[in-house]
């Protein structure tokens, strides 16, 4: 048996065509250049969900997102924010010391993150609109390539 939430969105990112997977009662959604996946399912008993990045602290509730897309339910909420984390509209920021990868998170502004940045640390935009762009390609070119007429 799946979660509430996992039920209301699954068919949402069916429409939409982002990939998505169940893991026991939630919903995982692997993420562009292999950075992760979102995890997608209710909070305990409760009836509050939670979107998280798997294995980081980053996480949201459905209830910040419907407030921050105006109002939409939390399916209508959730869905929107991974379709705009799949636009590009988003940043998937490594973050190493060193050599050594030490966390992972989704942000909308990058130079804001900087700021919190320890100095022997450095951040790593591994997804975004410009990142977004350059897997477009790849992706019409690959669809191309396997997929020509000829």
């Amino acid at each position: 048996m799946h979660d509430q939430i996992v039920e209301e969105i699954a068919p949402f990112l069916t429409q939409s065509e982002i990939s998505f997977y169940y893991k026991r009662a939630r919903l995982r959604v692997p993420l562009p250049e292999g950075f992760g996946e979102i995890e997608i399912g209710n909070l305990d008993d409760s009836n509050d969900d939670i979107v998280g990045l798997v294995d980081t602290m980053w996480h949201t509730h459905g209830d910040v997102l419907m407030l921050e897309e105006g109002g939409l339910s939390r399916a209508n909420a959730i869905h929107c924010f991974l379709t705009r984390l799949f636009n590009g509209e988003f940043s998937l920021v490594e973050e190493y010391s060193g050599d050594a990868l030490v966390d992972r998170t989704i942000v909308d502004d990058i130079e804001s993150l900087r700021k919190y940045v320890p100095e022997d640390r450095h951040i790593v935009k591994r997804f975004g609109v410009e990142c977004f762009a350059r897997l477009i390609l790849v992706r019409h070119f690959d669809t191309n390539l396997f997929n020509s007429s000829r």
